[in-house]
């Protein structure tokens, strides 16, 4: 668990960090483990996927005990300000290694910008001649845009200007996200945010290579959602509902955050401006889907939300699957992934009832976002390493509960699982047998075992606000 001497209000400076005996080598060696590991990946420079993956190790082993022990409080701004730069820069400068999404988003926004036509109708396939084309993995030319408005909207604007052109175009996007980054770290330090809670976000191998290097709009999300955050604790409840709509009209699943921000405000500030805040919130993200994107994009989301990656915790209940993951027996069948891709968003939305219910009294958003994400990232059935960026940078407010806690070893586990792409080795005795196990059971059987703690977590609070409601209404929402 994470040390607990944190702010308890995110509009608060920390204090200064009291000094530990000993020199900041440890500290330095940790910055050192972040900066040598993400190098590795960000300048391709594995020879292997078994070194890959422990250049993944090193980097996010190093940012987790940095982040999670008292070596943090030898950390200063501005070496976490310098450091983060640095590395912003290069994952700017270098190709995406992880990640090529960015090219669909390019060519969705060609859709609309080249051939006036809509990325919710006609997927990238339907345009053989344009040159953006040949960018676009094979997988997702048949795929039509399963995100918002405003992001199809932006990426329309940035390929207006950077037309075909291949570096432009990458530098466009990557700047984008590292220019989100940028806000966030700025925000942050507006409101006084130690070195330590900075290093979350700029000294994170996962925001550095998988959301930064790869152009994500994953980043745009983070930063409204802290926006969000801050807004509410300066009581701007109706700009953050709006923030969280705008996120929402990024990747629709972020509207469960504005659900469950609307229910904080029910209990912070009474109905009316609850109902302000969800009716302004949901008029916002209803027209731009309705009007903007149009009816197709109903489709085109109920069409994504049929995915499934290797890493959901849901590939442990279909039939045959655990033994396909063991490398012992054939892939689960497509019918079984259809019946969990139907059930999961049930579960999603049912845990983020139960910890909206126990974070509502938080004197701040911060616990409710944060459970929010959280419970998508444990029990969606399509998680990828860069949906972490949606909830780091407001960890930098505050990460004493165990949901953030889950949330940064969450954000650990997915980078390294999604080191090794490759097929499942035809038998245990292949060498490529724990590679491939990293890279599914590492991270759905630990987020069983998150799940087991959360929910003894969500229970042990019904029943102590039963017992004594007067006594436990605010203690309940530092429970998770």
């Amino acid at each position: 668990m994470l040390d607990r001497a944190e702010t308890s209000h995110p509009t608060t400076a920390s204090p200064s960090p009291p000094q530990i005996s000993g020199g900041a080598w440890p500290t330095g060696l940790l910055v050192a483990g972040i900066v040598g590991g993400s190098g590795v990946l960000l300048f391709d420079a594995a020879p292997s996927a078994s070194l890959q993956l422990l250049a993944a190790a090193v980097a996010v082993g190093s940012w987790w005990v940095l982040v999670g022990t008292r070596a943090r409080e030898r950390l200063r701004r501005p070496v976490v300000i310098g450091v983060g730069a640095a590395l912003l820069l290069v994952a700017v400068a270098m190709p995406p290694r992880q990640s090529h999404d960015l090219w669909i988003y390019a060519m969705y926004g060609r859709t609309v910008t080249a051939h006036g036509s809509s990325p919710y109708a006609h997927p990238p396939r339907d345009f053989p001649g344009d040159p953006a084309l040949r960018r676009v993995d094979a997988h997702w030319r048949a795929t039509t845009a399963p995100y918002g408005p405003v992001f199809v909207g932006t990426a329309a604007l940035v390929v207006a200007a950077t037309g075909t052109d291949e570096l432009t175009t990458r530098l466009a996007f990557q700047g984008l996200a590292a220019l989100a980054v940028v806000l966030a770290l700025g925000l942050l330090v507006r409101r006084g945010v130690s070195a330590q809670g900075l290093a979350l976000v700029a000294l994170n191998p996962v925001i550095i290579v998988e959301v930064v290097n790869g152009g994500h709009n994953d980043a745009l999300i983070g930063v409204l959602v802290l926006a969000a955050a801050l807004l509410a604790s300066d009581d701007r409840v109706l700009a953050a509902g709006a923030a969280l709509a705008i996120a929402a009209l990024v990747k629709i699943v972020l509207a469960i955050a504005l659900v469950a921000f609307v229910a904080w405000v029910w209990r912070r500030h009474g109905a009316r401006r609850a109902v302000a805040t969800g009716a302004l919130g949901g008029t916002l993200v209803g027209a731009g889907y309705v009007f903007a994107a149009g009816p197709s994009a109903f489709a085109s989301l109920e069409k994504a939300s049929e995915q499934m990656t290797r890493t959901s915790v849901w590939q442990l209940v279909r039939p045959g699957q655990i033994g396909h993951f063991l490398a012992i027996g054939a892939r689960a069948s497509d019918s079984s992934r259809e019946v969990v891709t139907n059930f999961a968003p049930f579960a999603v939305v049912l845990l983020v009832v139960a910890l909206s219910f126990l974070t509502a009294r938080a004197a701040t958003p911060v616990p409710t976002l944060v459970a929010a994400a959280v419970a998508y990232l444990l029990l969606a059935a399509y998680v990828l390493p860069w949906y972490v960026a949606w909830v780091v940078p407001v960890l930098a407010l505050d990460r004493r509960s165990l949901v953030a806690t889950v949330a940064i070893v969450q954000c650990g586990l997915l980078f390294l699982a999604w080191q090794y792409r490759g097929p499942a080795p035809p038998s245990p005795r292949d060498g490529r047998v724990l590679l491939w196990w990293s890279s599914t059971l590492l991270v759905s059987v630990l987020a069983v075992v998150a799940l087991v703690a959360i929910t003894w977590r969500v229970v042990d609070g019904i029943v102590r606000s039963r017992r004594a409601p007067q006594t436990h209404a605010d203690h309940r929402a530092s429970l998770v």
